[in-house]
């Protein structure tokens, strides 16, 4: 079936509203210097000396121009646009990493299109130039992520790979104008892959570093894929199923997650009881046992602090207390694991997941954070 996305498109929202998504402070000089540059319309000044004003006026015209084409080709075709259009005309960046966006050598004044596909994680709340929408790379076999990005996910389940773009209120797709207050009508759950469209710019201003803006405008909401069902998912108590509201999916840059280390602060989710199901990585109980059985292979002695995230498929074997006993499909391996939640609607024999940590803090700990009913 032939992808559409709805481009009925608001020339006031896109170009108009530009301007009224800054707030011109102090800090920030609207003039350039007559005697070195001259008054800051003339054309005969050089991009780098724009003020922030001018590079705004010049960016809302270029998104015009592009909303005009797009408009022109939907009138010429009588019927909705679909991404192919979108591709030829916006001629995005195709993109599979955050760091394209960041990569990017951007010219002062200049808006630039990205298409990416990632993972949705939700929204945050309303900030000087929009509303929050956080995505995740997705990992690809045979992909692996940064290094220092790995580190910090596994031993302190901090989620570096998870960026933000904003909203300006409407999002276009093959269902119409949508107000992101109803957003939840195409993005309903966490940890959907979606393709989507963006229009970004950096906005160079005196005395500040330079601010990277990137807008989401277009979403193609008929390629959407849902990750996880969660009522198939037992969370232990004290825990929550991540949601797509509230900002459960932000997390710290790596320069304050290391700085919060260094100083004892809080670091990882804005709350440790947020379970993302996505954050485990998928392994044999056997290779939790052997992982269990090493030493931190960074310091040559284990942290105390260090709880690595695994989800093993596993066959349940029963619950006494807070103690649950699973086991490998073959019988060889039986671990028990601390879950404070009840299983009762799970019967011995059954097959699931377990969503659990391992440390030694100094004794063996193997902690059950929520539980997958296959």
């Amino acid at each position: 079936m032939k992808r559409k996305i709805f481009v009925v498109l608001a020339v006031g929202l896109l170009a108009g509203g530009l301007m009224g998504c800054f707030s011109l402070g102090e800090s920030v000089d609207t003039k350039v210097d007559s005697e070195s540059s001259g008054h800051n319309t003339e054309p005969s000044v050089a991009p780098e000396r724009w003020t922030v004003e001018r590079q705004i006026e010049n960016i809302n015209k270029l998104i015009q121009e592009d909303t005009e084409l797009l408009a022109a080709r939907k009138k010429e075709k009588g019927e909705l646009l679909g991404t192919v259009d979108l591709d030829e005309i916006l001629k995005p960046w195709v993109i599979f990493r955050k760091q394209g966006l960041e990569s990017v050598v951007y010219d002062v004044g200049t808006r630039y299109w990205f298409k990416i596909r990632a993972i949705y994680k939700g929204y945050g709340k309303e900030e000087e130039i929009g509303t929050p929408v956080y995505f995740e790379d997705i990992i690809e076999n045979g992909q692996s992520p940064n290094t220092e990005e790995a580190l910090l996910s596994m031993a302190y389940g901090v989620d570096t790979s998870v960026y933000a773009v904003h909203t300006l209120g409407e999002v276009f797709s093959a269902s119409g104008i949508t107000v992101f207050d109803n957003i939840t009508s195409i993005l309903k759950e966490p940890n959907t892959i979606v393709t989507f469209y963006c229009c970004s710019f950096r906005l160079i201003e005196k005395n500040r570093r330079p601010r990277l803006v990137i807008w989401l405008l277009f979403i193609d909401d008929t390629s959407i894929t849902v990750l996880f069902d969660r009522s198939k998912f037992l969370v232990a108590s004290g825990m929550s199923y991540i949601s797509t509201s509230d900002g459960d999916a932000f997390t710290a840059s790596p320069e304050s997650v290391l700085m919060s280390l260094s100083t004892g602060g809080i670091i990882g989710n804005k709350s440790a009881n947020i379970f993302d199901p996505l954050k485990y990585k998928l392994v044999d109980l056997m290779d939790a046992r052997v992982a269990m059985n090493k030493k931190d292979i960074r310091n040559n002695y284990t942290l105390s602090e260090v709880k690595v995230k695994y989800v093993s498929e596993v066959v349940f074997k029963g619950q006494s207390n807070t103690t649950i006993t699973v086991s490998t499909a073959d019988d060889v391996l039986t671990e028990k694991m601390n879950f404070f939640g009840r299983a009762s609607t799970i019967k011995n024999g059954d097959r699931i997941r377990v969503y659990y940590t391992i440390a030694k803090a100094p004794i063996e700990k193997w902690e059950i954070q929520a539980i997958e009913c296959l």
